[in-house]
C-alpha cells in the first residue's frame, strides 16, 4: 500500500471524473473547459491533480494535463490513482499505449488494491474525492460511476464543476433541490 501522506492537503488537490465513452465533438468541446478550469485552480495554488486512469474522459484529461505541465504549468503534479492491476487488460491497443504513457508521466502512481474486486472502481473514486477539495467532471446523465462520484463529492462539500456543455446532471439535481439538507 502506498504512502498517502505524500499527497498535499486536500485544499490543494483537484480530482476528475467523467464518462468512458465520449464522441469526438464532446472531447473537442471539453478540452478548452478543462484548460480554463485548471488555469483558475492553478492560479489559486492547486498544483496536484488526481486522475483515475479509466478510458475516455480520464485518459483525455491525463494526457492534456501532461501537455499543460510541459508547456504552461511546470509545477503541476499528476497523480494516477489505479483501482487494481490489470485495469487496461481488455482495452484496445491504442488505449493501452496511452495508459502506459500516463503511468510513465505521472508524478505519483497509486495502486489501491493488489487485485480486482467488485467495487474497486467505486473505492478508487471515493479515495480521490476524500483527498480533494475540487472535482472537475464531465457528466451528462444521472447514472453510472461518474454521476455517483459527482454526487459523493457534492455530499461531502467538495466544490464540483461539471464541464459538460450545460452542467446537465448537476444543474438538474440542484434545480430539483436534491442537495438540500445533505
Amino acid at each position: 500500500m502506498p504512502d498517502f501522506l505524500n499527497l498535499p492537503p486536500a485544499a490543494k488537490v483537484c480530482c476528475f471524473t467523467g464518462h468512458r465513452d465520449l464522441s469526438y465533438q464532446q472531447m473537442e468541446e471539453v478540452l478548452p473547459r478543462v484548460t480554463e478550469a485548471v488555469d483558475q485552480l492553478y492560479k489559486r495554488g492547486v498544483r496536484t491533480y488526481l486522475v483515475g486512469g479509466a478510458r475516455g474522459f480520464d485518459t483525455l484529461v491525463a494526457i492534456h494535463l501532461i501537455n499543460l505541465r510541459r508547456h504552461l504549468y511546470p509545477k503541476l503534479q499528476l497523480v494516477l490513482v489505479r483501482p487494481c492491476p490489470g485495469q487496461s487488460d481488455r482495452w484496445q491497443a491504442q488505449e493501452k499505449v496511452l495508459y502506459q504513457t500516463v503511468r510513465r508521466e505521472a508524478d505519483v502512481d497509486i495502486l489501491l488494491s493488489d487485485h480486482y474486486y467488485n467495487g474497486c472502481m467505486h473505492s478508487r473514486n471515493a479515495f480521490m474525492v476524500n483527498h480533494s477539495c475540487h472535482l472537475l467532471a464531465y457528466v451528462t446523465r444521472n447514472t453510472g460511476g461518474s454521476y455517483q462520484t459527482m454526487c459523493l463529492a457534492q455530499k461531502r462539500g467538495i466544490t464540483v464543476e461539471n464541464l459538460a456543455p450545460d452542467g446537465s446532471a448537476l444543474a438538474f439535481m440542484e434545480q430539483q433541490g436534491l442537495f438540500d439538507g445533505l
